[in-house]
């Protein structure tokens, strides 16, 4: 779209754009240099409009970047990848205690180097979709930390053990549009729910292999619609459930999932470890492509808001497709 400013600093045409990620009414301001251009655009969202990907064309990843090491652009262990509301990738870089953001490109943007030898092998990350601020899970602090974009401790919640808000080996955590956060509790079996004050809500989910039970959880995504797709690792399984508890449905069989994510359309990515690929499976559960199959050994995977995939690699490699 373009704006005309008339007065002042801001006179001129400028050019903006705007990728929709939700079906619905948008009001859109624009502002330059912290100053807000006079005037609004109001656009309504309908479902056709929203990116879609054709997940059957997909054969190879137009992009790959990133390799192991120490150094300022290099990764170590890294376990999760997630994307931020400007389409950037922030990842977990564990191995070398520090979350790295890079653009859509592989370019180096930010990191946050976190304290040197803290209590934890591997940690988890997510991003608010509210202020692009970092949620950590640490599974060996039990805990859940909340950064802004200095690196400084915003919040932080849990403790170990069993009961209502705390952890045993969280290993996952999502955040919704209105702040609630959302933990794999791993070694509980269980998913808990926090408010955007990081205040126990409530807990869904409990020991076993039947519908509604879990077998240590670990990766969680959550969906525009609002769809939780959890990791039901020891089940062999990707459980679908609504933000409230509900159980939708069963994804599988899944030789012990670690990461997924689901997308707009509530399409399952899952890696199969067994196929060394992503598979995607359809919202009927039904298999539709294994991305890279016989290729990859992946740690995480997210799609940006260009709806770009993109794959992380133990190897410390990410693939982008």
């Amino acid at each position: 779209m373009k704006v005309t400013p008339k007065t002042g600093d801001l006179k001129g045409e400028y050019f903006v754009s705007f990728i929709p990620q939700v079906v619905g009414n948008h009001q859109i301001s624009v502002s330059h240099k912290g100053s807000t251009i006079t005037g609004s655009f109001s656009i309504n969202v309908v479902e056709d409009v929203i990116l879609r990907r054709n997940y059957e064309e997909i054969t190879s990843p137009f992009l790959q970047f990133g390799e192991k090491g120490t150094q300022k652009e290099q990764l170590l262990n890294p376990t999760t990848v997630v994307s931020n509301s400007k389409s950037e990738l922030v990842v977990a870089d564990s191995g070398n205690s520090r979350v790295l953001t890079f653009d859509s490109a592989g370019k180096l943007l930010a990191g946050i180097q976190l304290a040197k030898k803290m209590p934890m092998q591997s940690f988890y990350v997510a991003v608010d979709p509210r202020n692009d601020q970092v949620v950590m899970a640490l599974p060996q602090g039990s805990c859940i930390h909340v950064l802004n974009n200095k690196g400084e401790l915003v919040r932080s919640f849990g403790s170990a053990g069993s009961e209502d808000g705390q952890f045993k080996n969280p290993s996952g955590v999502v955040v919704d549009q209105e702040g609630n956060y959302y933990v794999t509790d791993t070694g509980n079996h269980r998913i808990q729910v926090f408010n955007s004050e990081g205040q126990f809500a409530r807990t869904f989910g409990s020991e076993g292999p039947d519908a509604g039970n879990f077998n240590e959880p670990r990766g969680i995504s959550l969906s525009r619609k609002g769809f939780l797709a959890i990791a039901d690792s020891k089940n062999n399984r990707v459980e679908v459930y609504n933000k409230n508890g509900g159980r939708s449905r069963t994804v599988g069989a899944v030789p012990e999932p670690q990461c997924v994510f689901i997308d707009g359309d509530d399409n399952v990515l899952v890696y199969d470890r067994e196929k060394k690929g992503v598979a995607v499976f359809n919202p009927s559960g039904i298999l539709v492509k294994t991305l890279g199959e016989g290729k990859l050994q992946a740690s995480g995977i997210c799609m940006n808001q260009e709806n770009k995939i993109v794959v992380l690699q133990e190897t410390s490699r990410l693939n982008v497709y």
